[in-house]
Order: C-alpha cells, then structure tokens, then sequence
C-alpha cells in the first residue's frame, strides 16, 4: 500500500510540472563499461544512456550521469550520496543498500580473453589446461560470480589469490594483457569486444568462445536517498523498461550500437 501511494505521489508529480521543477536531479553514477556506459568526448554515451533517457524524458526527470572507478561508485552509493547506480549486478551483501528493479538493463555472458589476433579465437574455461600461467586480470570490485570465486579463492588472510591480478578499470586490464603483464582477463563478451576494437587491439588480443557464467546487470536505487519518493521511482522505472522491451524499442537501441561503425554514428 506505502508504494502504491508513493507510486502516485510520483505520477502526480510527473504531470504537474510546478511540483517536478522543485524537485533536484537524480544523480546517477556508473563506470565505463562500453558499449553500455561511457566517456566520449567529453559526454556519457551508450545503451543505458539511452534506455535511461527514453524513461526519465517520459516521466519529467532531470538528472546527472558520472563515471568512475566501479569501487569509488559503490561507496557513493554505501554513504548515500547518490540516488541510483547504473551495471549493479544482483548480491546479497548489496541488496541493504539499494532497491532493485526487477527487469535487466542487459544479460551479460563473462569469457576470458587471452593474447592472440581477434580472427582466431580459442576455446578457454576454467579447467583448460595452460602452459605459464601467471596471472589473470579482474577489475577491482567485480563481483563476478561464485564458480570464479571458487575456483580462484581468496586467501586465508582475505587478499586475492595470487593469480588474480586487479585494475582500476577495463581499458586497463586490456592494455596489460596487450602487453604481456597479465595471461587472461575475464570480461563481459560484448564489453571485451567493444574495448578492444576500440583501443585497436584486434591483432594483440584474441577471445575463447567458451562462456564462464550469465549475470543481469541493472540500474538499482540508493535506499537511503533524499530524492523524493525514491521507491516508487524505481518502481516506474522498472514497468518502464518492460515495456520498451514489449514494444521492440529496447532491441532498436542495443541494435543501433551493436551495429554502427563509428561512435559518433550511434550518439
């Protein structure tokens, strides 16, 4: 009943334009994670970019989108200075700080990349056998999922295992693997291809075709959120994103920058 109420409390909002204009900006933060959230010059760009747009422009909500290292995003969100967070993936330890909607922003497929040319791919999972193994590279704060975890726990003493190696972010574990200071990397498939093509790493860095695990990734809301009626918003943002994906407008927005040959194509 508290969130039907809330829910049109927030409608009643979004129709009378004197009440939403006292209300602030959402402030919205994220990382980069191409082709979904990203930096190209000097704006935010990507799928989620434009889903959240297609909704907030609907409902009459302003807001702010800022990229960051995926830890320092997490602990705006833990201290409650922020009001929503975009590639959260579903966690128990995360569930007390935020609301999540019920509908995914995308279904991710996690795969190694390893050293190589793009047009020969291998086939790696976590039991392939290799030679001179030394390191593999994860982002620092990843969740990623528990047969990984399994198979690469952390010590007794809590650090990482030792052959996991971290990075602020993924163009930089790219740029290692490039490089020869990491073996493997494990990454979303469509992250991972967008990343290398754009830093023109396609005769360096090759991929397996052996998926790991699927995870959905989504836009939950900071609990603890000054920003009015921050529940029912998440409760419309989610009917929302239903039905973009029921009407087919969802697909033309991950079509157009699947698809497009320049960035500045799909902007």
């Amino acid at each position: 009943m508290k969130t039907l109420r809330a829910f049109l409390t927030l409608s009643a909002c979004i129709l009378i334009n004197s009440v939403c204009a006292e209300v602030r900006p959402l402030h919205i933060v994220g990382e980069s994670f191409p082709p979904y959230e990203f930096e190209y010059e000097g704006r935010v760009v990507g799928i989620d970019i434009d889903i959240i747009k297609h909704i907030f422009d609907k409902f009459g909500v302003e807001y702010t989108v800022r990229l960051m290292p995926w830890k320092r995003a997490w602990h705006e969100v833990e201290n409650a200075r922020v009001d929503a967070i975009l590639g959260a993936s579903r966690k128990k330890v995360r569930e007390p700080f935020v609301y999540y909607p019920q509908e995914d922003m995308w279904k991710s497929s996690y795969i190694f990349f390893s050293r190589g040319k793009m047009s020969k791919p291998v086939e790696i999972d976590y039991d392939t056998p290799l030679k001179n193994l030394n390191t593999i590279g994860v982002v620092r704060g990843y969740s990623y999922h528990d047969s990984f975890w399994q198979k690469y726990p952390n010590r007794n003493d809590g650090t990482l295992n030792p052959l996991l190696e971290e990075a602020t972010d993924v163009q930089q574990s790219f740029l290692k693997l490039a490089n020869g200071r990491i073996d493997l990397f494990i990454i979303d498939k469509t992250v991972g291809h967008f990343v290398v093509n754009d830093l023109k790493l396609r005769h360096k860095v090759t991929y397996s075709t052996k998926t790991l695990f699927e995870k959905g990734y989504t836009m939950p809301f900071v609990k603890r959120s000054n920003y009015p009626n921050i529940r029912a918003l998440s409760v419309a943002f989610n009917a929302e994103l239903s039905q973009m994906k029921v009407s087919g407008l969802y697909d033309d927005i991950v079509n157009k920058w699947m698809n497009c040959e320049k960035i500045i194509d799909c902007i």
